[in-house]
């Protein structure tokens, strides 16, 4: 009786930091959307969770939208092209394959692909998980936050 007791316990405790980690709030899959298309100089913050496939260590953080679509040149697409041609089409890929991850939880094994997501920017991470957008500015590099 005991047992069965403990094993319900230990079950329902799993349940509870399941159900904690999928209510963990995540960046709108519009807000996101935005952040990925935008190509200005002044490039939006992404809130995303990465994992290092080797490891199966995971980060949940912000990083600039740019990083990640570089990540994701560098890990699925052979890394940059040669001409500028090339690169425009391996960003509009790397776009659609992070437009299609509605979890925004991207996996990677390559060891470049992951020193190019530098997660900081813990204040703009606070205010994307209140649902504004964030983003960089071009000039003096300053948050810059829009509101909904």
């Amino acid at each position: 009786m005991i047992i069965l007791h403990s094993r319900m316990l230990l079950f329902t405790l799993i349940s509870l930091s399941t159900m904690t980690l999928a209510a963990e709030p995540i960046q709108s899959q519009n807000d996101f959307g935005i952040a990925i298309r935008d190509r200005s100089t002044s490039p939006y913050i992404v809130l995303v969770t990465t994992v290092d496939d080797r490891t199966g260590e995971s980060r949940t953080g912000c990083t600039e939208a740019h990083f990640l679509l570089g990540a994701i040149i560098l890990e699925k697409l052979d890394g940059y092209g040669k001409n500028n041609s090339e690169n425009i089409i391996k960003t509009e890929k790397a776009q659609q394959i992070a437009l299609e991850n509605s979890s925004h939880v991207f996996h990677f094994s390559r060891q470049d692909a992951l020193d190019n997501l530098p997660i900081k920017y813990q204040e703009a991470c606070d205010m994307i998980k209140r649902g504004m957008r964030v983003r960089i500015s071009d000039i003096t590099g300053t948050t810059l936050v829009e509101g909904k």
